[in-house]
């Protein structure tokens, strides 16, 4: 599985600060699972996966912009397209973590998880509008 692969790829070659971003879909796969808790457990490496299209519930930490963003397209280094969806959402989290790793070199995976959570700001009209476990939007500053 290429998914496997590129994880361990990463645990093997990863330069410090680093952070990496998952957007894949699919059913849950425990090699995947494991490979991904190596790399925050063992190598201390802050992981951000997509939600699968399903923006709530108890997997989802934190909320990000999803809809109508703006992305680059690798046939062109100057056109663009707009894109919609929880793999759209996800890299402003991992932009947060970077952004974070870059002002706290060697802070661990559970700090930047608590800051971030810490920094979200409560929505509580997003909370009540999906689901009761739900209800940070992550704001990068």
């Amino acid at each position: 599985m290429i998914t496997l692969q590129g994880l361990e790829w990463v645990a093997e070659n990863a330069r410090y600060p680093a952070v990496v971003h998952i957007s894949i879909g699919g059913p849950e796969n425990d090699d995947v699972n494991e490979a991904v808790e190596r790399l925050t457990e063992d190598f201390g490496i802050p992981v951000v996966v997509s939600a699968g299209n399903q923006a709530r519930g108890p997997c989802v930490d934190i909320l990000a912009p999803g809809a109508h963003i703006i992305s680059a397209v690798s046939s062109s280094t100057t056109a663009s397209t707009t894109k919609s969806g929880t793999g759209t959402a996800a890299p402003f989290v991992s932009g947060a973590v970077a952004l974070y790793l870059s002002n706290h070199l060697g802070a661990s995976v559970k700090e930047i998880t608590q800051k971030l959570l810490q920094s979200a700001t409560q929505v509580d009209t997003l909370r009540n509008r999906w689901s009761p476990d739900f209800g940070r939007l992550q704001l990068a500053d």
